[in-house]
């Protein structure tokens, strides 16, 4: 919940999360590694991917940029690189 409520924000980092869920952040890396077998720098992206897959699909936007952002990514060119990595899929294709 903590995580969906802040995907947007750009700022929101492995750092924040750890704090907002008082734990430390190798407790929390432990934990994430555990049940999800990512590391949580993996786990936030991977849930701001999945955020942006279906943006795009539902056309909630006009631009790439702005879902990009929508999701707290700062920069257009990495969004579409890990989109193509993540899906095989340029975000124009989707």
């Amino acid at each position: 919940q903590i995580v969906s409520n802040h995907l947007s924000d750009a700022h929101f980092s492995v750092q924040v999360l750890a704090e907002r869920l008082n734990i430390t952040e190798r407790t929390l890396q432990n934990k994430l590694k555990a049940y999800t077998g990512m590391t949580p720098s993996q786990y936030l992206t991977e849930l701001r991917l999945l955020k942006a897959r279906k943006l795009l699909e539902d056309r909630t936007f006009e631009t790439i940029t702005e879902v990009c952002y929508a999701v707290g990514l700062k920069t257009p060119w990495y969004f579409s690189r890990l989109m193509k990595e993540r899906f095989g899929k340029h975000p124009s294709d989707f």
